[in-house]
């Protein structure tokens, strides 16, 4: 038997998703207790948005039909995510040969679970985990623009992690000046959400911290005398302005079969998604609207259900910890009303 089986409908079967996760733990070998409430919230993104195509836009789903399509398998949201708590206290030197062993720990972490389900991660991942010599990590990190630093950043945020030692645990995958900004706008999100902040202050906590962490990679980027970030280069806080305004996910770019799982898309759709719930405590109305939101805009569903349901979650950790713990998943109750 798989440890981690695909899901198949059955009508007969009632699956708690707080206690898949902690069934979940227990094969990877830990506790609840040991583990941030963060990573929860992340975990259940990741499944809840599981059943949608990515590269393309969505559909229109009900959150029944979402559920009861949804994977028992988390993919590499989950899984990078919680590297990046195993690794929070990891001494990595700032500079490119520190990357690359870093790099060698967090490929050591998610092995596993990237050799199963290699085609849930970035299709820059091999060649990142292939990189054997400084040249060869920079050539490949400083191309990659895809999502992964955000989808992990919200426990970066809620672990409370410094800005140096996030963009330390960003930056052993990412060195594209978009990628860093996202990590660093969800960390700072995730930093006030977790203080109960509007939307708002979350929202301008976020744009601060995208510019600290373009920033940084300029600094890292001049003391190892490599190319510098582009001058024409378009800044993440005003793509995401950009969005925001037109209330529309798809403004970020113009292919999603080209750039579906680009940074400043599905940042970008997390925005747009928080921008019309982030303020609303009814658990049992939100959570279904971000996975059906997600779902419906597409183009990397999973990680923007993800990013949205983990900074959610800190917002309101006690309301959506007890709704997604007795979310059922697997099951399509057509006598429980919508």
């Amino acid at each position: 038997m798989e440890a981690f089986p695909v899901n198949h409908v059955k009508s007969d079967r009632i699956l708690l998703l707080g206690d898949h996760y902690h069934r979940v733990l227990q094969k990877l070998g830990y506790e609840i207790s040991e583990l941030p409430e963060s990573l929860f919230f992340t975990f259940c993104g990741d499944l809840l948005g599981s059943s949608g195509e990515h590269y393309q836009k969505g559909k229109e789903l009900n959150f029944f039909e979402a559920i009861e399509r949804a994977s028992l398998l988390f993919s590499d949201d989950f899984m990078e995510s919680l590297a990046m708590y195993l690794m929070r206290a990891e001494k990595i030197n700032p500079d490119l040969e520190g990357l690359l062993a870093a790099k060698d720990i967090f490929f050591d972490e998610i092995a596993s679970h990237f050799e199963t389900l290699s085609e849930t991660y970035s299709p820059w991942f091999g060649s990142i985990r292939n990189a054997a010599t400084p040249d060869e990590f920079y050539n490949v990190t400083s191309q990659h623009a895809s999502c992964g630093a955000a989808m992990r950043a919200a426990v970066t945020g809620a672990l409370g992690l410094s800005d140096e030692q996030a963009f330390k645990l960003f930056a052993i995958t990412h060195l594209h000046p978009e990628a860093i900004e996202g990590g660093f706008w969800v960390k700072g999100y995730a930093e006030a959400a977790g203080k109960s902040a509007s939307f708002e202050d979350c929202l301008k906590e976020a744009s601060i911290r995208s510019s600290v962490g373009l920033s940084l990679l300029k600094d890292f980027l001049g003391q190892q005398t490599l190319p510098p970030v582009p001058e024409d280069y378009t800044p993440l806080n005003t793509i995401i302005d950009h969005v925001l305004d037109a209330c529309d996910p798809y403004a970020s770019i113009t292919d999603i079969q080209e750039e579906g799982i680009e940074t400043r898309y599905v940042v970008g759709a997390a925005a747009h998604i928080l921008a019309s719930v982030h303020d609303n405590a009814q658990t049992g109305v939100t959570i279904p609207k971000i996975v059906t939101d997600s779902l419906r805009i597409g183009g990397d569903p999973d990680t923007i259900c993800s990013i949205t349901t983990s900074l959610y979650g800190l917002q309101w950790p006690k309301e959506s910890k007890a709704f997604m713990d007795q979310t059922r998943i697997g099951t399509y109750d057509k006598n429980t009303p919508e």
